[in-house]
């Protein structure tokens, strides 16, 4: 049984993913600062997956959740990325760290938003050190699509300067039914974090949830 911890597990695309991999019969830990948002998603995940959430959909606070697991999703905002990676970065060493975070402006989130480290996988790869496989991913595809039956439509981009952890990465995307594509080092996760603000403001514009991207190759 593969095992993956959500930091941030609680939150609109970290139920999203716990959803789908709990569907695809992950043993899922949430890491979440409050207790009462934990039970109240676990409780929500065992509405919809009664019998694939079972016995495993697990919370605990965020040094629990990264113990739980090798690979790690980090779902906070941006905002909270740097001090969330401070608490856990004994934790995470010898791991994989999937960084979703996006920088958006606060006043405007339609404008890209470019970070002094290049961006947020940058900044978390050099929080962390060179032995934490930071992978960044999964910033384009809608919250709202994750909870649908089908495949998502949309491709996400995985970048990162260990291929292998890449690789690993894009394997459990696919099996989650949400194609992935590897997008070359962390230098490049700008690239794709730079889609999110312009994919809220086709949402907006054309009045839509789920904008995306997908590459014909």
């Amino acid at each position: 049984m593969n095992k993956i911890s959500i930091i941030g597990g609680t939150g609109s695309l970290g139920k999203g993913l716990a959803y789908r991999l709990l569907k695809s019969n992950y043993q899922v830990c949430l890491g979440t600062r409050s207790q009462e948002k934990a039970d109240s998603t676990i409780e929500f995940l065992k509405e919809k997956l009664p019998k694939e959430c079972g016995e495993n959909a697990f919370a605990s606070d965020y040094v629990g959740a990264c113990r739980f697991s090798d690979v790690v999703f980090l779902t906070v905002p941006f905002a909270s990325q740097l001090s969330v990676l401070e608490m856990v970065s004994a934790e995470l060493q010898g791991k994989i760290l999937v960084d979703t975070s996006v920088p958006l402006e606060p006043k405007n989130i339609t404008k890209v938003r470019i970070v002094s480290a290049g961006s947020a996988g940058k900044q978390a790869q050099l929080a962390l050190g060179d032995n934490v496989k930071v992978v960044s991913g999964f910033h384009n595809v809608a919250a709202a699509s994750l909870f649908s039956d089908q495949g998502v439509s949309c491709d996400v981009l995985i970048t990162g300067d260990e291929f292998d952890a890449c690789d690993e990465i894009i394997n459990i995307s696919k099996s989650i039914g949400i194609n992935a594509l590897y997008g070359g080092g962390i230098d490049n996760s700008v690239a794709s974090e730079s889609l999110t603000p312009i994919l809220i403001g086709l949402n907006k514009q054309y009045k839509s949830k789920s904008a995306g991207v997908a590459f014909n190759l």
